[in-house]
C-alpha cells in the first residue's frame, strides 16, 4: 500500500527553517513583501479568503439585489462588531 506522504528527496536544497525550496529568496510564489510567505501553497488562512471572496462574486453574479444587500450588511455589521470587540478587550 502507497503511503499518501510525499517524499522529498535529501539533497533538495532548505532554507533556514528545514523547508523545501530555493531557501527562502522572497521569490518564491506566494512570498510577501518580507520575503517570508507561506511559499507556494496557499494556507488554510488564504482558502478562506479566497473562499470569502468567490462568495462575494457569486452575490454579484446572481444579480438578486436582496442578496447582494444583505451580503454587504453582514460584512459591515461584522467588521463594526470585530472592531468593537477588539477595542474593549486592548483598551
Amino acid at each position: 500500500m502507497k503511503s499518501s506522504v510525499f517524499k522529498y528527496s535529501d539533497d533538495e536544497p532548505r532554507d533556514e527553517n528545514g523547508r523545501w525550496g530555493e531557501a527562502g529568496n522572497g521569490n518564491e510564489v506566494g512570498a510577501d513583501e518580507r520575503g517570508t510567505g507561506p511559499g507556494p501553497m496557499p494556507g488554510r488562512s488564504e482558502a478562506y479568503r479566497y473562499a470569502r471572496i468567490a462568495g462575494d462574486v457569486n452575490a454579484l453574479a446572481s444579480g438578486n439585489p436582496k442578496r447582494i444587500l444583505r451580503r454587504v450588511k453582514n460584512k459591515l455589521v461584522g467588521r463594526a462588531l470585530a472592531r468593537t470587540l477588539f477595542r474593549s478587550i486592548f483598551r
